[in-house]
């Protein structure tokens, strides 16, 4: 009986004991999973500032470019970079020069040269080539379009670290904050930069070396879509669609017969400007103009009576800016509105704010130059500048 009963005690302590133990085991996973954070893609790039022993010299050129290696014409120093390693390189860079890609201890890091600061990314180092795209204001490295050793384009987004769209387009470039523009051999397609999703196509198989390609205008968050036909570096528009990609323009546009200035486009029709809003609505029609040479902003620049005028296309004000040759041009990449910061960054602190046309001669004048600035003021006054 006696030995009974200490059997019966026994196996009530071995049960309380396993009993026990599984309270632990329960208590310790309860705690494991009230304190365990999944890392995410920071927590695995190593952008810490110990043991930046070394250092990566970035040259520029005698014209102010950088340059991916010292050489004849690329001797002096722009910045240097701290690194972990003494054989760190630099890759590439974006077409502002303000983002360094760089290879630092076998990882791919980014150097933002305006703040001196490096960040390390999640994407390989072994591809091919990385091409570089800032966001729409220039402020940080939006992502990267990277080529892998079998010729596969794919898109890396610095912000959430994926990689989108991996061996399935081809010509991928980042055209604003939120789209891609890609090819397949039936068209072009309007991709999302922060997802792999498809948002606007258009499927026509272009003729040899040529290809179509998106672009866009954008304004408080509302869209133009731009469809181009290029042929290797030279594009002219075919289409122009509104922010819900209706058509609104259905015809091959020459360049400086349009323009966009806030949220509405302007186009050329008949000796006429049209002005549309981005919900495809016909705002209004202007007058019918002379000898219509460019539109820049919301600015028509017209020939009458052998004088070049400016009229703003919304309140019709005109001004005369001085005589008209046929053997001018206007150059369209410098002409604009150029705001007082903008002037003194270029160091032209004696030139006032305001509406320039840069006219081009064919040949110099007699007093040597070889063209003539036009300067609408602020003030609506003209002022002129000879182009040496």
């Amino acid at each position: 009986m006696e030995e009974n009963n200490k059997n019966k005690t026994k196996k009530i302590i071995i049960g309380c004991l396993f009993i026990l133990g599984i309270i632990l085991i329960l208590i310790g996973f309860f705690v494991y999973k009230m304190t365990y954070v999944e890392p995410n893609g920071e927590d695995l790039i190593d952008d810490s500032t110990e043991d930046l022993l070394y250092k990566l010299d970035v040259y520029k050129s005698d014209y102010g470019n950088l340059c991916l290696e010292k050489g004849d014409s690329c001797q002096e120093i722009a910045f240097t970079i701290p690194t972990k390693v003494s054989n760190a390189k630099l890759i590439t860079y974006d077409k502002d020069y303000l983002f360094v890609l760089y290879e630092d201890n076998n990882k791919l890091k980014i150097y933002n040269v305006i703040t001196n600061t490096s960040q390390g990314i999640l994407l390989e180092n072994n591809y091919k080539n990385y091409k570089l795209y800032t966001n729409n204001n220039k402020e940080y490295l939006a992502g990267i379009v990277y080529t892998t050793n079998d010729d596969k384009e794919g898109y890396y987004n610095v912000a959430s670290g994926n990689k989108l769209y991996e061996g399935k387009y081809s010509n991928l470039s980042l055209i604003d904050d939120n789209y891609l523009s890609a090819n397949l051999d039936e068209g072009v397609y309007l991709l999302s930069s922060k997802t792999e999703n498809v948002d606007f196509s258009y499927k026509e198989s272009p003729k040899e070396n040529e290809r179509y390609t998106f672009s866009s205008y954008q304004y408080n968050e509302k869209y133009f879509f731009i469809l181009n036909l290029c042929y290797q570096d030279s594009c002219s528009i075919k289409k122009i669609y509104s922010n819900n990609k209706e058509t609104i323009i259905d015809k091959n546009i020459e360049e400086g017969k349009y323009s966009f200035n806030n949220d509405n486009l302007y186009v050329v029709s008949s000796n006429q400007v049209k002005k549309y809003d981005t919900n495809n609505k016909l705002i209004s029609t202007s007058n019918t103009y002379d000898n219509i040479k460019v539109l820049i902003n919301n600015y028509v620049l017209y020939v009458s009576n052998n004088k070049l005028i400016i009229s703003n296309i919304d309140t019709e004000e005109i001004k005369e800016l001085g005589v008209w040759n046929d053997s001018y041009t206007i150059d369209l990449l410098l002409s604009g509105y150029y705001t007082r910061e903008m002037l003194d960054k270029m160091d032209e602190l004696a030139k006032l704010e305001g509406f320039y046309i840069v006219i081009n001669y064919k040949e110099k004048d007699k007093n040597g130059n070889s063209g003539i600035e036009y300067c609408y003021t602020t003030d609506k006054e003209v002022k002129t500048y000879n182009i040496k």
